[in-house]
């Protein structure tokens, strides 16, 4: 009798160990597989992003070129004036080209893990070459953008590239709001004090971004882009950051812009605000650190 439990507990034993065994193995391989779903998931959310961010500069270089062609096609040929225009237009053609170039370059160096050379420009000159990108982007048609720069020259800490990138993606969501008429405001200024990040709790129609990595030391410098759209529904609003959640299938929507927004703005240890109420518009404000 003793023999027969004793042996009993060993059966038991070596069949608690085997499985045991079995269930080691298959968490392995489980967390092999989520690791390879997730580098994958990785790798198709950074390959659709790269296209998501040159198709803006993609658009723009386009409607120059329908200009341009349009232009030559009804004067046959150009005086003086004409040909300083057409050289304009080109310039700034060549300027999204190297837009695209340095977002290709930027990527390839995560792919490559090497350091990222980066540009630091004064709010004022970006917003300047935002307004004149926004004019010509086709989202613009009939619509009305303002664009108030700041006077003080200051910089923010972050790549001018990465940051045109996300003016760009706030003011094209906020011109693609509604397709009826509707008022763009882009707006830069400086904070000299630290932002009061305690007035924002996160609820309905309120959200602030990064909050606990937040660098919020004065001054810093502040973008806001205001729409005086339909607003976001209250279902949607706590989803506006996840990536590929869009509202806009129909009109090519691919929901990557915002999920780059707060991706760029966290690395810069920035924060974004977002304020909204429907039937009142919404609008974004971006407060990042600046050149000391």
């Amino acid at each position: 009798s003793n023999f027969r439990s004793a042996w009993q507990r060993r059966a038991a034993a070596s069949s608690t160990r085997h499985n045991l065994s079995q269930l080691e193995s298959l968490k392995q391989e489980i967390e092999k597989q989520s690791a390879t779903l997730e580098l994958n998931r990785e790798k198709d959310q950074i390959y659709a992003t790269i296209l998501h961010d040159i198709n803006g500069p993609l658009s723009i270089i386009s409607a120059f070129i329908q200009i341009m062609e349009r232009q030559l096609k009804e004067t046959g040929s150009l005086d003086s004036e004409g040909l300083a225009k057409l050289k304009g237009q080109l310039e700034r053609v060549n300027s999204q080209a190297n837009h695209c170039i340095e977002i290709s370059k930027r990527y390839l160096s995560y792919f490559r893990k090497e350091a990222q050379r980066t540009t630091r420009l004064p709010i004022n000159q970006m917003l300047d070459d935002v307004h004149m990108l926004l004019e010509k982007h086709p989202a613009a048609l009939n619509q009305t953008i303002v664009v108030n720069p700041n006077d003080t020259i200051v910089c923010p800490a972050i790549d001018a590239t990465e940051l045109m990138q996300v003016i760009l993606n706030l003011a094209i969501n906020a011109l693609q709001c509604t397709s009826k008429p509707h008022k763009v405001t882009i707006t830069g200024y400086l904070i000299d004090e630290p932002l009061a990040t305690d007035q924002y709790p996160d609820g309905p129609g309120v959200m602030l971004v990064n909050r606990e990595s937040f660098q919020n030391r004065a001054p810093l410098a502040a973008i806001s882009v205001q729409d005086t759209g339909p607003g976001i529904p209250v279902e949607n609003f706590t989803c506006i950051f996840d990536p590929y959640f869009t509202t806009k299938q129909a009109s090519g929507g691919t929901g990557l812009g915002l999920p780059t927004v707060a991706r760029v703005v966290k690395a810069a240890k920035g924060a974004v605000l977002v304020k909204s109420k429907p039937g009142q518009g919404t609008e974004f404000s971006l407060f990042l650190p600046t050149e000391p």
